[in-house]
Order: C-alpha cells, then structure tokens, then sequence
C-alpha cells in the first residue's frame, strides 16, 4: 500500500465515522441510550405460524451487534417507547437478554473447546520434539532425514498452540465481553430524558473498539 492509498482509506474513514455518528443520545448518567420505538419494535419480532414462538429478526439482530460494536466501551441503557404495551417490553426484554445469553454461552463453549485444542496442539508438539531427540540419537544416518519432518511437524503443532492461545483465544475473549457488556444493559423508565452528546473523530476510539 502506497503512502496516497493510506491518505486516501484515512480520509474515507473520518467522512464515513462523522456521517455515522455525530450525535449520540445518553442519559443524564452519562450511559449511551438504545431508543426503540414502537414501529421498531414491531420490526424486530418474528413470529413463527406453526407454534407462535417469538424471536427477533436477522436484520434487527444485526442492528443489535452494531450497536454493541459501536459502543463497547460505554454504559448502555435501553429506553422503550412509551406507546409500546406491557407485554410487548416484556417480551422485548426476555428476548433481548435470551439473545444475547445464547452468545455468551456459545462462546464460552467454544473457548472450552479452543483451550482443550491448545493444550493437544502443544502436548503434540512435545511429542514430535521428544522423536526428533530419539530419531537423532538412535537412528542411522540414512534414516535421520525423519528429524527434518519431525521438526516441521513440532513448529506447526506448537505455532498452532501459540497462534490459538495469543491470537484466537483474546478475539473469543473480547467478542464474549462484549455480548456480556449489551446483556447487562438496563431496561430503563419511560420518564429518563434523553440528552445529545457531539462526537467527533478525535472520539474514535470509544466507537470502534
């Protein structure tokens, strides 16, 4: 990438960030404010004809992880409209926290599963160095070309260790942390005022982290 290329994908960012979030709603906490109105609300549900179960939409849920994106590093609270009914916030509550529940935990499985994979990647790699220690002591010259593939095979197990422990594992980590950050959120009283915050691209970093 050229040093204009840079400059150029730098400009389209700042025009991209201030079209998307110049003015941000909170409360008087201080806490970033997800509004959702009535014909939002009927938007995000769906209901399936065969056994009346609710759920939410794919494209409110994709709403719903960009507004958890965006605002990772804030103290959220959602605010629901006034006009919408009871049961309709109820329900909206339930499968808001069910949502992001489901994310958690589903996370949580796959870093069990990602640490078991660490730790069989890297007794695998001490495996393939303890055969090349053998196959270097024991063997016949014409046979220690095995050392060299068993030195391959000991760099990929144990990169791969390195690579699940260091690179996957804090991205599972921090995705997880996120899902938990939107499933605390506070469902707050139709009478919170709402105030405008400006964010300028200076403030880049509390929305894309």
């Amino acid at each position: 990438m050229t040093f204009k290329e840079y400059k150029d994908l730098k400009k389209i960012e700042k025009e991209e960030f201030k079209k998307i979030a110049q003015r941000v709603p909170y409360d008087n906490d201080g806490n970033i404010v997800l509004q959702l109105w009535d014909s939002e609300m009927k938007k995000s549900f769906y209901i399936d004809a065969n056994d009346d179960s609710i759920s939410l939409t794919s494209d409110f849920q994709n709403y719903l992880y960009s507004f958890r994106d965006s605002f990772a590093s804030e103290t959220i609270s959602v605010k629901l409209d006034p006009k919408s009914s009871v049961e309709a916030k109820q329900k909206f509550e339930k499968l808001y926290q069910s949502f992001f529940k489901f994310n958690i935990l589903k996370l949580a499985k796959e870093l069990k599963s990602n640490l078991i994979n660490i730790i069989a990647c890297f007794i695998c790699g001490l495996i393939v160095i303890t055969s090349i220690i053998l196959v270097e002591t024991l063997a016949h010259d014409s046979t220690k070309f095995l050392s060299i593939i068993f030195e391959i095979l000991a760099w990929v197990f144990i990169w791969e260790s390195f690579d699940m422990l260091f690179f996957q594992r804090p991205k599972m980590r921090w995705e997880q942390l996120k899902n938990y950050h939107m499933y605390r959120a506070k469902f707050v009283n139709d009478k919170m005022s709402i105030n405008v915050r400006e964010i300028t691209y200076k403030d880049k970093s509390k929305l894309n982290k």
